[in-house]
């Protein structure tokens, strides 16, 4: 009789357990239209994460993805790909098609869900409406309102009109309710020329509107898909994930991006929380066990599956994509110059560099080539590539390497006592990569005076001490204008005066740099002294 019961108590257990739906959320994220390997095995951010040395070649990339996205699907049956935004901008690839290559292949992959990042918008709305409506599957960012502005192309309207706060995808009987958020520091990294009419809202303040009706919708499961980092300091004005695990407990899981860090695992306030790192370098898998009588997850795990070289990359996403890559491979290898030494990338801030000193002189001859003219240009030191610029024959692969970013020039009037200002807000990021270098004026800095005071000197190109009358014409590039993620909102300010009278050229710095060797090859580097730096003299015991 014993034996009999513990019988049947035995079969209801496997009933019950074998009634249990297993569910696997995929997601990549930061692809940046990175279709071949392209993260070094080496790379800093995949320490504690992977196992790799520079013999094993570049990781990541889709096409290695695909691959493992079609294995993983044809071994379960519950499958759910999402895709977290930066996903078309971001190398040649990227940049020939306007982003339409990657989105081949996602819908080539059937990507089901693709949450929008700030990089999408790099080359304004009317290039990206033709992608949000090329994207086969469903769009998300709740915190993304468009109203268009007069006279706006009804084209635009009709893409932002696919973008939706959250979709729900029913598996077995669950019901998966999927938000989306984007970043909210879009505003002050793009230039409103560029978006005009795009509303981006506070991630609090969308979720406090979407959470209650994926809700009221009938969802079992609530998965974010955010276009946001998790930040080691606390929140910041872009990155909300701390404040929205805080106040949304109820979410499952969120699904991270936009910052390029791996996290496999990690517990927000209680709730799961994942990123896969960048360019493909990873696949995030999501593991998630329904029980459909307690109603509730019972188990959740989160993985990072490395795209190293023992994955093969997917013959038909190349082979879909050929022309474009052939395309692309050729452009980059078009010779634009030649050097006579190397020009390198390091000395800064301590002082101006070769390759800062010919990126501003290659703006500022572009500018005039369009018809206006510059006094000075404010840009960064382009130190994150610390080789800078190899000496002999230089490809548009080296302009890429140095310049990856989708930057156009700005020209804006200022006097002198309103550039001193920006300097000396510029001044206060000595210590850090945010310090822009100053090209065409003479300046020196004492990083130990107080805030304010900073610039201690500041002249023409000879060195001879600006007039207090002096009205000067500056160059910056639209992420600076924009504020640089808030960085410098004096800059911003000044710029867009009135008074100022703002200029802003269509041309990528990219291409500056491109025309500016081609005219002046063979470069000869040169060690400017644009600036310099006045040490604290050490007092006296």
């Amino acid at each position: 009789m014993v034996v009999r019961a513990l019988g049947i108590f035995l079969a209801t257990a496997l009933a019950l357990s074998a009634r249990e739906v297993p569910l696997v959320i995929l997601h990549t994220t930061d692809l940046h239209s990175a279709v071949l390997p392209a993260v070094p095995a080496d790379d800093a951010r995949l320490s504690g994460i992977q196992e790799a040395t520079p013999d094993d070649g570049p990781l990541g990339g889709f096409a290695r993805c695909a691959t493992a996205i079609r294995a993983i699907r044809a071994k379960e049956r519950n499958v759910l790909w999402l895709d977290n935004g930066d996903t078309i901008e971001g190398n040649a690839l990227g940049f020939l098609t306007r982003g339409a290559a990657i989105l081949r292949a996602l819908n080539l992959l059937g990507c089901s869900i693709w949450t929008l990042g700030n990089h999408e918008f790099d080359w304004g709305l009317a290039a990206l409406a033709p992608r949000l409506e090329d994207f086969k599957g469903d769009l998300l960012a709740a915190n993304l309102r468009y109203d268009a502005p007069p006279g706006a192309s009804p084209e635009i309207a009709r893409a932002f009109a696919r973008v939706k706060p959250f979709v729900i995808r029913e598996m077995e009987g669950v019901k998966i309710g999927v938000l989306g958020l984007t970043t909210p520091g879009i505003p002050s990294w793009s230039r409103p020329r560029l978006i005009p009419g795009l509303v981006v809202e506070d991630s609090l303040v969308a979720l406090r509107r979407a959470v209650p009706l994926a809700k009221a919708a009938g969802c079992d499961i609530l998965l974010l898909s955010a276009h946001q980092g998790l930040r080691p300091r606390g929140d910041d004005h872009a990155n909300q994930v701390a404040a929205i695990a805080r106040n949304f407990p109820e979410l499952d899981a969120i699904i991270g991006g936009h910052s390029h860090q791996p996290f496999e695992e990690q517990k927000v306030s209680g709730v799961l929380y994942t990123q896969a790192n960048f360019w493909g370098s990873h696949l995030g898998r999501i593991d998630l066990t329904w029980d459909p009588d307690a109603r509730r997850v019972t188990s959740r795990t989160a993985r990072l599956l490395p795209m190293d070289a023992t994955v093969p990359m997917n013959p038909e996403v190349l082979e879909a994509l050929r022309p474009d890559l052939d395309r692309t491979a050729a452009a980059l290898a078009e010779r634009v110059g030649e050097a006579t030494a190397p020009i390198e990338a390091l000395g800064g801030p301590k002082a101006s560099t070769p390759l800062h000193d010919l990126f501003c002189a290659a703006i500022a001859e572009a500018v005039e080539a369009r018809g206006g003219k510059v006094d000075a240009v404010l840009h960064g030191l382009l130190a994150g590539h610390k080789t800078g610029l190899p000496a002999g024959t230089l490809r548009m692969a080296d302009v890429w390497s140095v310049v990856p970013y989708e930057n156009t020039v700005g020209v804006f009037e200022v006097s002198r006592d309103q550039l001193l200002e920006i300097l000396e807000e510029n001044a206060s990021a000595y210590t850090s990569p945010r310090f822009r270098g100053l090209w065409g004026l003479t300046m020196k800095i004492k990083p130990s005076a107080p805030s304010g005071k900073r610039v201690v000197f500041l002249g023409d190109r000879e060195g001879r001490t600006l007039p207090p009358a002096a009205r000067l014409r500056l160059a910056a590039n639209s992420y600076d204008l924009a504020s640089g993620g808030r960085r410098w909102p004096r800059l911003r300010e000044l710029a867009e005066a009135p008074s100022a009278k703002l200029v802003e050229y269509d041309f990528q710095t990219r291409e500056a740099l491109a025309e500016y060797l081609r005219k002046h090859s063979p470069i000869r580097p040169k060690k400017p002294a644009w600036w310099s730096i006045e040490r604290a003299k050490p007092q006296r015991r």
